[in-house]
This record gives structure tokens, sequence and C-alpha cells, in this order.
């Protein structure tokens, strides 16, 4: 295609839109296996959107970019690439559009219908797993509560146990000193 342009064969927008779109599609293959291999298409939408970007700047970014990435040694993410890193060097000025020119608006992507279904169910995974927590949490305050009531009856048996024993060591007292009452009476009634 740059042959066919640099012969002045090209189809100059046609051919512009067409490599753009390779390149696009081809950046959305490499981005899903990306992700696929470094969880973060699991992560949700902005790591991956995150990953595209990054592999969009190595690809038509500076060669000291693509150059940390090949080799690890990338430390901050890039920014994002755009018309504006392709239309002008570092530090020429861009063109203004001209006055009658169309602004572009925007690219904006859709989620496909695999990526919405798989959306959905992530946040209906996530609503499960959030109710679950919330009636294990319920669970686990109620069997708190419950512990701490028995504690507090067994602390008030306790309590009445030792209560008891006093009793019992008290009525044993007295019942020991009522027999020696008894014996000392029969005692008593034997000398008379």
């Amino acid at each position: 295609m740059q042959g066919r342009a640099l012969a002045g064969q090209g189809t100059g927008p046609a051919d512009l839109r067409s490599a753009s779109a390779g390149f696009q599609q081809a950046l959305d293959r490499v981005t899903r296996r990306a992700g696929r291999i470094s969880g973060a298409a699991k992560a949700g939408l902005e790591p991956a959107r995150r990953l595209r970007d990054l592999l969009s700047a190595a690809a038509l970014g500076a060669d000291q970019t693509r150059d940390a990435l090949a080799h690890g040694r990338l430390t901050e993410e890039p920014s994002p690439i755009g018309f504006g890193g392709l239309a002008a060097g570092p530090g020429e000025p861009v063109d203004r559009p001209r006055s009658g020119a169309r602004q572009a608006r925007p690219e904006t992507r859709r989620p496909s219908r695999v990526e919405v279904a798989s959306a959905e169910r992530r946040a209906r995974r996530l609503a499960m797993a959030r109710a679950r927590a919330s009636a294990a949490e319920a669970e686990a305050r109620r069997a708190e509560t419950r512990a701490s009531r028995l504690e507090t009856e067994a602390d008030l048996a306790e309590e009445e146990g030792r209560r008891l024993r006093r009793e019992a060591r008290s009525a044993r007292k007295v019942a020991g000193q009522r027999r020696q009452l008894a014996s000392r009476a029969e005692a008593d009634l034997k000398r008379l």
C-alpha cells in the first residue's frame, strides 16, 4: 500500500481508511490475546483500554517506547498516540483545519454482544458474591451476639455455682454443729 502511494497509484483517503481499519482490527486481536494472557480481560474495561493504548503507542510511538516495551524496561505508560503524533514531528506546529472543513467526531466503539454478555455475567456474579458476603456477615454478627449471650449466661451460672457452693459449705457447717449438739444432748440424756 505504501509503495502504491509513493508511486502515485494510491486512492488516498480510501487507502488510509483501509489501512487504519486493518491496524485497528490487528490491535483489537493482539489486545484480546494479551488480555487473556495477562488477566486484564477479567479485570474489566479500564485495564483492557490501558493495554490497548500501550500496544498502540508501542506500534506507532517513538522507537524508545517500542524498545523499552520489547525489553521489559517500560517504567510508565506512554501517552496515547493520535493523529497529532503522525501529522507533525516534535516541536513542529500542526496545521489548523480549514474553516470549511468538518470536524471529525471522536470514534466511539460500541461493545460487542460478547463483551456486553460477559460484562453482564460478571456483574451478576459480583452481585451474587456481594449478597453471599452480606449474608455471611449477618450470620457472623448473629453468631457473635449469641456467643456474647452464652458467655454472659456462663458467667452468671459460674457465679450462681460459687454462691451455691458457699451455701452448701455453710449448710454442712451448720449440720455439723447440729450433730454435735444432738450428740451432746444424747449424752446428757444417757447420764440422767
